[in-house]
């Protein structure tokens, strides 16, 4: 692993990023994939910069897991990714096939998603997938606690309604992890 450097003086806002990709192994149905990131401000150039990464691998992975099997059965499926690392509001889950069909959910990182039924029209390009791809990631920026997804959702309204020139430095420390599974 590099050391990261800071450049005091050539930069108004300096900022250290760390991150880490697996190849977590794959078969004849796929492969699965694990990524984790982390970015923070650097307020006193002079200090040691320690950038500690999440590893939580298997814990993604076996959440992933009981998402996939719960796509597979019908009804409602229950969640929970609130054990998982530290500073992560968020969960986002992608499926889809670039150019045939695409959906994103973001939700809380515990609770339950609906049994979607969609209408036939929007149902029917997602029966023409061939090889999919499910990206399951959580993060946050350890501005709120894993319980509080609606007033962090609040407060990026209020950020971006400020319509500020600059980036709010709300955003400035971001974790992030993530299982990427592609599917033959």
């Amino acid at each position: 692993m590099m050391s990261p450097h800071v450049f005091p003086g050539l930069f108004a806002n300096n900022f250290i990023t760390s991150s880490h990709f697996d190849y977590l192994g794959g078969d004849a149905y796929g492969e699965v994939y694990y990524y984790t990131s982390r970015r923070h401000r650097v307020t006193d150039p002079g200090d040691t910069q320690i950038v500690q990464l999440q590893q939580n691998q298997q814990k993604m992975l076996q959440s992933t897991d009981a998402i996939l099997t719960s796509f597979s059965e019908d009804g409602a499926s229950n969640y929970d990714f609130t054990g998982i690392g530290t500073g992560k509001t968020l969960l986002q889950v992608n499926f889809g096939q670039n150019g045939i069909a695409h959906w994103t959910i973001e939700a809380p990182l515990k609770g339950t998603f609906p049994d979607l039924d969609l209408p036939t029209n929007l149902q029917t390009p997602f029966e023409q997938i061939t090889q999919a791809n499910l990206t399951v990631m959580i993060y946050g920026y350890f501005s709120h606690s894993s319980s509080q997804y609606n007033q962090f959702r609040t407060k990026a309204v209020e950020i971006q309604r400020a319509d500020l020139k600059t980036r709010s430095d709300f955003y400035d420390n971001y974790v992030i992890e993530q299982i990427s599974v592609d599917i033959y």
